[in-house]
């Protein structure tokens, strides 16, 4: 080991167990690391696996298994792997479970990792902050569960103003064509100083106003997206329209 020869180690653990005619957790896990230096993931692997039956609620044998599946791009066998120290209650912390929450996204399953995410605010073993609530919203939203995205993306920006959060919001109302509240949280997006996305924000805005029936502001936005590179050719046909 010192000599970061690691096949020599694994020939030398392989005598030891043979001697002994058992395998101790210690001989193991020494091996597991030999082959993990080797990048010989799949005996990694399997070691892991006599290592979790000797020892089953360890939960850094279950994290490392993971995240060796994740390496040889095996995912759905990597969220079973921290599906199951879930389950068990094997207390991940914050950044374990975050992971789990960043996988699950990844592989397009939101609407559990929303789930899980939840649980463990409520429990307050993830932090009410307003990062973590706007992924919330992102997952409730990824789900279509728009209403819940609502609920998280506001509790979000409760905590700290956001541009961002404010026209998500906006996006969900006009794709349920609320328009009040489009125009309401556009208006507060706009009011914290907006984002590179203005031009979309005064298009969205300028037609809340049409649907509801009020065509000076609508103008009024209308004119103010003309003014972004982006927006201008759209605006210009509605003030056309108009």
């Amino acid at each position: 080991m010192i000599l970061k020869d690691y096949d020599e180690v694994i020939v030398d653990i392989n005598m030891a167990i043979k001697i002994d005619k058992k395998s101790k957790p210690s001989w193991l896990r020494i091996k597991y690391y030999s082959f993990y230096m080797l990048k010989d993931y799949k005996n990694a692997i399997k070691m892991l696996k006599k290592l979790i039956t000797l020892d089953p609620q360890n939960k850094e044998y279950w994290i490392q298994l993971s995240s060796l599946y994740s390496v040889t791009d095996k995912f759905d066998n990597a969220l079973v792997s921290l599906d199951i120290a879930n389950i068990a209650h094997l207390g991940l912390s914050e950044k374990e479970l975050l992971r789990l929450i960043s996988w699950l996204q990844y592989n397009n399953i939101p609407y559990k990792a929303a789930l899980i995410m939840q649980e463990n605010i409520n429990l307050n073993n993830i932090h009410s902050s307003e990062k973590n609530l706007n992924l919330l919203g992102d997952l409730y939203y990824e789900a279509r569960s728009y209403d819940k995205a609502i609920h998280w993306y506001k509790k979000s920006a409760k905590l700290n103003k956001s541009s961002k959060t404010y026209f998500k919001i906006a996006k969900i109302y006009a794709n349920q064509r609320k328009y009040d509240d489009v125009i309401e949280n556009i208006n507060l997006s706009l009011s914290i100083g907006g984002n590179k996305e203005n031009g979309l924000m005064y298009l969205m805005l300028g037609k809340a106003y049409y649907e509801t029936l009020n065509k000076v502001d609508a103008k009024k936005s209308f004119y103010k997206a003309k003014e972004y590179k982006k927006s201008k050719k759209m605006a210009e046909s509605w003030l056309n329209y108009l």
